[in-house]
């Protein structure tokens, strides 16, 4: 069983609106992911502090910990979730692809996440995470220590590369949609 969670929690502060129902083409960037999501997955949550984040039928949780980034939205997702292996992805990258998901999950063996690294940039929030590692976030962030970077430094972690090796690679891959403008030139 494995659970997809779907990062919606931004501010979307250079966007100016919620990015994740910002149209790309006709499809909201956020059903992008769940469309990458719903062949390898069998429930989706949204990680989200909106309440309009609820009309697409997912259960939808907010942040637990608050004005601490992601790693808040990651923590209550894998507390809410009730299966060990997690897919997590943000709203905003609508290249992202479930040829991309099944190679992580193909990776994960005994590791408590899987995170790809792309062009030489690690991109910890598209991943596998296992929710065993629920303590270890919560006392990070109870420290102050907001960092993906930093947990996956300190748990077991497959930092797997991504390259045109692979037959889903793109070179939009992981590109993420901050700025009206990116919407115009992609």
């Amino acid at each position: 069983m494995v659970t997809g969670i779907i990062l919606a929690g931004g501010k979307s502060k250079r966007m100016g609106k919620d990015k994740c129902l910002v149209k790309l083409g006709n499809k909201l960037l956020i059903q992008n992911t769940i469309d990458a999501f719903k062949p390898i997955v069998d429930t989706i949550i949204i990680s989200s502090n909106r309440e309009e984040h609820t009309q697409f039928g997912y259960k939808t949780f907010k942040d637990e910990f608050s004005d601490c980034g992601p790693i808040g939205g990651i923590y209550t997702a894998l507390k809410n979730s009730q299966t060990e292996i997690n897919i997590i992805a943000p709203c905003d990258m609508p290249f992202i692809n479930y040829s991309l998901f099944k190679f992580l999950l193909e990776n994960k063996k005994n590791f408590d996440a899987v995170i790809p690294v792309y062009k030489g940039k690690v991109e910890p929030l598209t991943g596998v995470y296992s929710n065993n590692i629920l303590e270890i976030i919560k006392k990070q962030i109870k420290t102050g220590k907001f960092k993906i970077l930093t947990l996956l430094e300190s748990i077991n972690t497959n930092f797997v590369e991504i390259n045109s090796t692979l037959s889903f690679y793109s070179d939009k891959l992981f590109t993420n949609i901050n700025y009206l403008e990116d919407l115009n030139n992609n």
